[in-house]
This record gives C-alpha cells, structure tokens and sequence, in this order.
C-alpha cells in the first residue's frame, strides 16, 4: 500500500514537471503578442467579422481570451453581434508544437447576444450564455452542455425564459447529412412553463427529430401569458401535464410529423400528417387529429362556469385539419357518450350523440333527457364558415316552462339595443346586430369581417305537453324557414306555429321572467293588453282562458313580418290576428278581430276589432270604433236609449 501511494506520488510530481515545461515551452513559442495577433487572424478569417478582445493568456487550463467582443458583418460600426466574458480553449499539446491549433475542450463563460429591429421596435437578447465541449471535433461526437437566458420585448408582448442542454453532438466530418444532435436533457423554460426533452436530431440539410417530451401541469394564466394575451383569461384551473413522443423531419419547404403521440390527463392525442411552410405564403396543414374515448370533466375544470355544470360524460374526435393553419378546413367525426349536466335548475341526462363533419357541412344527431324528459335533435349546417344554413328537427316530451332559467339582470341589461329583451330601441337606431357588431350596410347576403355571420336556418320541432301554473298545452308545433335569421332588420322567410289544447290565465308571470317565453306568447300577451286597456262592456280581459287551438303563419321580408294567419279558438272567444310589424324599426300594425262567445244571454253579432300599435315591449290598443257601433246588440242599446230619450222629453 505504501509503494502504491509513492509510486502515486512520484507519477504526480512528473506530471506536475513536465506540464510546468510544457506551459514554459508554449509561452517560448507563442508571446502574448504573437498570440493575440495569431487568434484576432484566425478568428476574423473564420467569422468574416471584426473582433476584439481585452486579454489573451495561456495557463493550465488552455488559452483564456478576457472580454471578447464580435461585430456584425463587417465591423463593429455595424454594432455588436456577441460579447462574452471568457472564452478558455484548451488547444492539443503535439499539434501545437507543430504550430498547428486543435481544440481539446471549450468553454464560454458569461456570454451575451442582443438583437434590436428600430422599424418594428422588436428587441431580443441572450444572456448569461455559457458553453462547454469537451474533446470537439469534426469526426467522432463530443461532449457538449449549453444554457442561457434569453427575452423577447417587442409588438405589445415580453416574454423571457431560460435554456438548459445537457448532450453529445457529432459533426460528422463536417457533412451536414451525418450531423447528429443527441438530447440527454434538454429544459426550456418561457414565463411560468416549462418544457423538458430527451432525443436526438439528426441532419442539418433535411432534419429529423425523435423526442421525448414532458410540459407539467400549467396554470391556465401561464399559458395566457404565454400566447401573449393581456387581457385576463375566463379560464381558471389548471391543464393536465402533456408528455408524450414526437417524431418529425423537415425537407424544404415541408415538415412531416411522422408521429405525435401525447398524453393531457386521461386524454390521448395522436396527431400526424404534414405542415407546409413556403416562402412569403401562409403555412398551410394536412393532418389527421385523433384521440381516445376522454371524460369531459378535464374541460369542466378549466372555467368555474363549467365547473358549476358538474359536466360528465365522455367524447371522442376523429378528424382531419386541411388548409391554411390561421382558417382550416375541419372534417371527420366526434362523439358523446352518456353525457350529463347543470345548469341554473335545468338537467341534461344520459345523452349521447354523433356529429360528421366536412370542410363544407355538419351533420349530427343528439338524444337524451332533458330535465327528466326525452329529446332529440339532427342537425345539418352548411356553410358553416361563411354563410351558415342550419336544419333542425327535433322533439321533446315535456317542457316544463317554470324550470326554465330566469335571465340574470346584469347579462339581460348587456344586451345590445334592438334585441329581444333589450331596451333602447330596434338595431336600426344604432347600428348595432344582435352580436353587439356594425351592422352590414350592404345589400342582403354581403358580409363584413366582425358583423353576425349571414345565418339560415329551417326545420321543424314537437314538444309532447307544455306545463306552467297559468300556462298549459296538450302539444305544440313549430316549423320555420328564415335567411339572415340573426339581424331582425334583414330577416326573411316564413314561420308557423301550432298549440293544441290547454288553458293560461295571469301570463305575466310565465312570460315577464324570460325572454324566450315572452317572443313564444306574444300573440296572446298582446291579447290580454287588449283586455286590459280596451274597456268595453262584455269584453273579456282573457286573464283566464281555455282554449282549443292556438296558431300563427307568419311571412317574413326584409325584417317586415306579415300575419298571414293566426288565430285562438277559446271559451271565451275566437281571436284573429292580422296585419304585421317592422322588425328593424320595432314597429306593430296589427289589428285584431274578436268574436266573443255569448254572455249573459247576449249576443253580439259581429267581430269586435282593435288596432295594434307601438313597440314588441310596448305596444298601444285603440278600438275599432266603427265595428264596435255596428254590433245588432249595441244598435238595439242605441235604439232603446234613443226611444227611451224621445219619452222623456216627448211633449204632454
């Protein structure tokens, strides 16, 4: 044990002499002079920029250069490409002696890169840059570790992160098909995220990645953050971690994803197809999206709102992405299997469904419950992206009026004017569409970027009975066909409406909580407005009513509506409706005709008629004097009274 740790010794202090006489004689070779003089030649022939540097020295370590700095091309009056703080490469000892300069190992210390465009104001930099190889080399692969800190602060967005590369990279005899970038550990970090690779790259002229990759779980800020959105996010929560395969290659203008395999949760995303990239175009895409049976919880837990729902179910997606990246056109299948929600007092349950979708039409077919009762819906959209035309049948069982959620206050009053419901006037004073956008001074069918899309929509619905304390109905029907159905100043097409038996009285309370009730009552709401104000003996206030049939055809142009025909058969009295309303203008011209059923042993022979006048959310009733007058039981009134009259003051 003693001879080996003499003999330890000995080889020690040999080592020590003869790297001491090695560092004397590269000192008696190259003089400080003639080494700064040799490194600034060799440098500026190898970068074709200018350099300067504070120090040049050589110890142990190798040859230490102090505060270098590199020009842009082709000088320094251009600015500053990089400075670094120390640069220490230790050179081959024999081919130094031969005055020949291999590198045995490099390192970067404290190095920075700024980049700044004055005409977009985008400033970029790279800090902190230290770098180390060990054995470099053009032929076999050498040890290599990189990290940095780097920002961006330019187009109304910062953003800042850090680079950690731990790796070996093989040149490959400086041909750039065998270059080889082997990954051990590879974490980039932007903002609060986090991303960490393992893999390798291969090929400089026609690149191909195979990479592990793991992103932990992220607050939904974060990510907000790092899209580059100021404005705070609806979201909340947190994404599931993503990890998972990606293998990739690039040649030219394309980029293939051979296979993209991730992992968010329970979901699993497959993605694979190909990314096209030319020059001074738009990127375009064709890949194919697929993912595994996923629960819809993991969305609910990204917005409170969805949360609140106790959202549950499964989907799946099966589609295909084609065309341009920033507008693609989507085709393929989705699914729902046993979904379920809440949502201010209403249920769905059990519901299941199918929707196919092309680049030009969606299909899909939904059934389920809704608050305990059965639905079904097909729908069909075409155009979806353009000029939407959307189809729909469908029926429900039972609608229960008084489950129908009540509008809060503060989303009712952000209404933009001229909307149902809203207060302020019809869209046509203000210019507003109901999605709060410009309205189109175009003729019918152009479209504006920001205005309401160009909606049609068609089809037909059945509900089975209809329940309320004061409203009820044996079966309802509805069928409709309505281009620009979304812009009441343009509106065109038909509707119809059929209620079977039932009874209502005091409507106010099923229709002055919800708008949607309020549209669907109107006809009757009217009627009643007509019983309250009218004032005339024997007419009914129609507060409480037992009716047979209730109906409405209404034609629509232009935002004009026309009451082609709609009438109520009740105990109290055959009501017709006629006349129509400007919709753009929120303007009533309607008159309604009613025939009262007989009273008392009076009969009144004729209809008596009243006009309609104002607004949807306020309209004005004025009799119709003259068919009034006309009544045989109103005439005989007259006549009595004028008998009676002609007595009294008959002459004795």
């Amino acid at each position: 044990m003693k001879r080996l740790l003499r003999w330890t010794l000995i080889a020690a202090a040999i080592f020590c002499v003869l790297a001491a006489g090695g560092l004397i004689a590269l000192r008696i070779l190259f003089p400080p002079q003639k080494l700064k003089a040799l490194a600034l030649e060799k440098l500026q022939a190898a970068l074709e920029r200018e350099i300067r540097f504070e120090s040049i020295g050589i110890g142990l370590r190798g040859l230490t250069l102090a505060n270098l700095e590199i020009s842009e091309r082709p000088d320094f009056k251009a600015g500053t490409l990089l400075k670094v703080g120390t640069l220490r490469a230790r050179p081959r000892l024999r081919p130094l002696i031969e005055k020949r300069i291999e590198i045995a190992t490099i390192a970067l210390k404290n190095g920075a890169v700024t980049y700044e465009d004055r005409r977009s104001g985008l400033r970029a930099w790279v800090r902190k840059i230290d770098i180390e190889a060990e054995g470099a080399g053009l032929t076999a692969p050498f040890p290599l570790s990189v990290s940095c800190d780097y920002a961006v602060d330019g187009a109304g967005s910062k953003a800042s992160g850090r680079l950690d590369y731990r790796g070996t990279v093989d040149l490959g005899g400086n041909v750039p098909e065998n270059f080889a970038l082997t990954i051990k550990t590879l974490t980039l970090r932007l903002l609060d995220v986090t991303l960490t690779a393992s893999g390798q790259v291969r090929n400089l002229k026609a690149p191909e990645a195979a990479l592990t990759l793991h992103i932990p779980s992220q607050r939904i800020d974060s990510l907000s953050a790092l899209a580059g959105s100021a404005k705070k996010s609806p979201f909340a929560g947190r994404v599931p971690a993503i990890s998972g395969e990606v293998r990739a290659q690039k040649s030219g203008e394309l980029i293939r994803l051979q296979k993209v395999d991730l992992e968010l949760g329970e979901m699993k995303l497959s993605v694979s197809g190909s990314i096209s990239t030319p020059e001074n175009r738009p990127a375009r895409a064709d890949l194919r999206v697929k993912t595994n049976s996923f629960p819809l919880a993991m969305v609910a837990d990204l917005h409170p709102a969805a949360r609140d729902m106790h959202l549950q179910g499964r989907a799946e997606l099966d589609a295909r992405v084609l065309g341009p990246l920033d507008a693609p056109a989507v085709s393929g299948e989705a699914s729902l299997a046993s979904v379920g929600l809440e949502y201010a007092g209403l249920e769905l349950q059990s519901v299941t469904g199918r929707a196919r979708l092309s680049p030009d039409k969606v299909t899909a077919t939904i059934a389920g419950k809704w608050n305990r009762a059965d639905f079904k819906v097909d729908l069909t959209a075409a155009d979806y992206l353009k000029a939407p035309n959307v189809r729909i049948e469908g029926s429900l069982s039972q609608l229960d009026l008084a489950a129908l959620p009540t509008e809060r206050p503060e989303i009712a009053g952000k209404r933009p004017p001229g909307t149902p419901g809203a207060s302020g006037g019809p869209a046509a004073k203000n210019g507003k569409s109901r999605a709060g956008a410009s309205e189109p001074a175009a003729a019918s069918g152009s479209h504006k970027a920001g205005a309401a899309l160009p909606l049609s929509t068609s089809g037909k619905f059945t509900v089975g009975n209809i329940l309320h304390p004061n409203f009820t109905a044996s079966r309802a029907e509805l069928s409709w066909s309505l281009r620009d159905a979304l812009e009441p100043a343009r509106v065109t097409g038909a509707a119809k409406f059929k209620i079977a038996e039932g009874k209502f009285d005091n409507l106010k309370d099923v229709a002055g909580k919800n708008s949607m009730v309020r549209t669907a009552l109107l006809p009757i709401l009217v009627l009643q407005k007509v019983g309250s104000l009218a004032k005339i003996p024997l007419f009914p206030a129609f507060d409480r009513v037992h009716y047979k049939e209730i109906t409405g055809d209404y034609a629509f142009q232009s935002g004009v509506m026309t009451v082609k025909e709609s009438h109520m058969d009740s105990s109290a009295a055959h009501v017709a409706v006629t006349g129509g309303a400007d919709l753009g203008k929120d303007q009533l011209n309607l008159r309604v005709s009613t025939r009262l059923a007989p009273q008392a042993g009076i009969k009144l022979g004729g209809p008596i008629g009243f006009w309609v006048r104002g607004s949807l959310s306020d309209p004005s009733v004025k009799a119709d004097v003259g068919a009034i007058l006309k009544q045989p039981a109103v005439q005989d009134a007259v006549e009595q009274g004028k008998k009676l009259l002609e007595n009294l003051f008959k002459p004795k």
